[in-house]
């Protein structure tokens, strides 16, 4: 069959051949509670991994080891660095893991919506306030209360831990210790999740593009179209 193109869950933007990207499985809420927040309708039930797009839904890995093991984990797949998470099976019809769905994000769009500001970046730990203007400050600071943290929760043998699924939705870390690769796996999920928030945008599995490349004069269009959109209505507002 012909190869195709994966779209980035977050922008849109075509995700194509040889282009890095991370992924991650994805499946239905399990606690809706309110309509607010990017994960009540769809929850990550894996952290992500990097890698570069090898076409037909395949990912080559090029990624932290100890953060594939978590993945793997959390997946039940098999995987090392250098391998390759196959998105689909040859007909690129059916997901690999059984009742889950995947999400894309371009690698060039993870390392930057960190850059997105805060409408009101308060942070509360131990009493004090913490104040911060960006998405990546705020993730920075709870990173760092959360190291202390889960030296507690990997002494007491906690999983599934509460302040972990408030933190960063992809809490199931089944072994959960206080190293790089958990620090890591945790900041990645919670800047996608702050980020989302900051948008006003719920995360949803990815939609391929399709044996079409391309699209980017749609995405184009698209942002050109929010910017008028925007620049009248403050205008309105003045």
């Amino acid at each position: 069959m012909g190869s195709w193109s994966e779209s980035c869950g977050f922008s849109g933007i075509e995700i194509g051949e040889g282009e890095y990207a991370y992924v991650m499985l994805m499946e239905p809420a399990s606690y809706r509670g309110t309509d607010f927040g990017p994960y009540n309708v769809y929850e990550p039930s894996t952290t992500l991994v990097r890698g570069f797009y090898n076409d037909y839904g395949i990912l080559k890995l090029d990624d932290d080891q100890g953060v594939i093991d978590i993945f793997c984990k959390q997946s039940g797949l098999t995987l090392e660095n250098g391998g390759e998470y196959h998105d689909r099976d040859e007909d690129g019809k059916i997901f690999v893991v059984s009742g889950q769905s995947r999400f894309w994000i371009r690698e060039d769009i993870f390392n930057r919506i960190g850059e997105i500001q805060e409408d009101f970046g308060m942070c509360w730990q131990n009493g004090e306030c913490f104040k911060y203007e960006t998405v990546k400050e705020g993730v920075d600071l709870r990173m760092n209360h959360l190291r202390d943290d889960l030296g507690v929760i990997a002494a007491k043998g906690y999983t599934n831990n509460e302040t972990l699924r408030f933190l960063a939705p992809t809490y199931n870390l089944y072994e959960i210790k206080n190293n790089e690769p958990t620090i890591e796996a945790i900041r990645r999920n919670l800047l996608l999740h702050r980020a989302s928030d900051e948008l006003r945008k719920k995360l949803v599995p990815s939609e391929k593009i399709g044996p079409q490349h391309g699209g980017s004069f749609v995405i184009k269009q698209y942002a050109k179209m929010l910017l008028e959109v925007e620049a009248e209505r403050e205008s309105r507002l003045e």
